[in-house]
């Protein structure tokens, strides 16, 4: 793997010995993504993945990343893939001002609410040091590239390019100015988060989207910068073989991958029909907040709702892909209709059936669409999910359920290829 310097008040030997590299071929990136291995969870696979193929077509660099306390969920196993061709950077770890408050309530899910005392994001503290130590470890970089959020990862890509005199480039996994999931806020908040937005975007040489929805979003900040759709997906070397179907005598095994928010993307509906509907058991690999627990008892599903917590990323696939269908849940917030999680590409890399609780006439729905082992209903219709759940009963119980080919088109190297060819064009390397 790449050599990690956990980088404390910016060790001068480590910056020494980074900043008088020479790289003997490929395009130099400077990478700067908040989330990095061994951090899990979509915002540190994302640009790993972007680098780890990246780097098999000739790219090296750094990527500018928090230290590894300043997020509390891991993966160890990711660390494995990240490449040897970009040196891992951290900034340092004592400037972070909710390491406190993590470290008392390490297991809680925390919402944005601090977007109401900081902006443009709870990582501001972040900025100045990741751009020092970007510029400070790769002065001959080609371009600057920044995934968000966090959006102050988009300042601190700015502030670096703009001293390297590079082209910067952004990539956004979230909606900045328009996201569903962070609070709405005060009007001076919205204008000053706007502007932060703008300056930003307006930087960029190009910019990156996962959904249309945040891609119209850039085209109002940033009207005369390039702007790309460049989606999630999944890596076809992460996916487990396939096991054998489950016994047609056994319950309806559904899966959910991911973190479960409270008062955001809540399946409260998908309990409730549960309750209605035997032969239904649901597991959860990712992190929940406490009233989930209390919900499931109080629809007396204890018994079913199996939580396993966060798990590596291939185990949580392993897991995955021994159930009957995956359930994706999208609350009906009226912005989440631009919404597509990440877990939606790892569902159709698994090939398996997909509950879909969505928006109708959403980004999501139109995406699957095109995948035949989609069932969708409307994300707040207990009685209509509750006939999903009955039909896959009944497609399991006659060895029907589906079994579909992954989309070619969204795997991981795909994408990255994509991606590193916008970048040649924008270096015009």
């Amino acid at each position: 793997m790449g050599a990690d310097f956990p980088v404390r008040g910016f060790s001068k030997n480590a910056l020494d010995f980074l900043g008088s590299m020479s790289y003997l071929f490929g395009m130099k990136i400077l990478a700067f993504s908040f989330y990095f291995p061994p951090h899990g969870g979509p915002g540190a696979i994302r640009p790993l993945k972007m680098l780890e193929y990246a780097a098999k077509l000739g790219a090296e660099g750094g990527v500018v990343c928090a230290t590894e306390g300043d997020y509390p969920v891991h993966d160890e196993s990711l660390s494995a893939e990240v490449p040897p061709e970009f040196m891992v950077l951290r900034t340092p770890d004592d400037c972070d001002p909710f390491r406190a408050i993590r470290k008392r309530k390490a297991e809680t899910i925390h919402a944005p609410k601090s977007d109401l005392f900081f902006l443009p994001d709870n990582k501001f503290w972040w900025i100045k040091s990741a751009a020092h130590l970007g510029v400070i470890a790769m002065p001959d970089a080609d371009v600057v590239w920044a995934t968000c959020p966090p959006y102050s990862a988009a300042l601190a890509a700015r502030r670096a390019a703009k001293e390297l005199d590079v082209p910067l480039v952004l990539d956004f996994r979230d909606s900045w100015t328009k996201n569903p999931n962070r609070p709405k806020l005060p009007a001076p908040h919205r204008a000053i988060n706007r502007a932060f937005a703008r300056k930003a975007a307006r930087a960029s040489s190009l910019i990156t989207c996962v959904y249309d929805a945040i891609a119209d979003e850039m085209g109002e900040l940033a009207p005369k910068v390039r702007i790309e759709l460049l989606p999630n997906g999944f890596d076809p070397a992460d996916m487990p073989a396939k096991s054998a179907p489950s016994s047609a005598d056994g319950p309806l095994h559904l899966f959910y991958l991911g973190t479960i928010y409270p008062g955001l993307n809540y399946p409260l509906p998908l309990l409730e029909a549960m309750s209605d509907v035997d032969d239904v058991t649901l597991s959860v690999a990712g992190r929940y907040p406490e009233i989930f627990e209390a919900d499931i008892e109080r629809l007396g599903l204890q018994k079913r709702v199996h939580l396993e917590g966060y798990l590596p990323h291939r185990e949580a696939l392993e897991r995955a892909a021994a159930g009957d269908a995956m359930l994706l849940y999208i609350d009906a917030r009226p912005l989440n209709a631009g919404q597509i999680t990440s877990k939606t590409y790892e569902y159709m890399g698994l090939g398996k059936p997909i509950l879909a609780c969505i928006p109708n006439g959403g980004e999501a729905a139109a995406l699957l669409e095109d995948y035949s082992g989609a069932t969708i209903v409307q994300t707040d219709d207990r009685a209509a999910i509750a006939d999903a759940l009955r039909s896959l009963i009944e497609m399991k119980r006659t060895s029907s359920l589906p079994d579909s080919a992954p989309p070619d088109r969204f795997s991981r190297r795909a994408i990255a290829e994509k991606w590193y060819s916008l970048l040649d064009e924008v270096v015009e390397f």
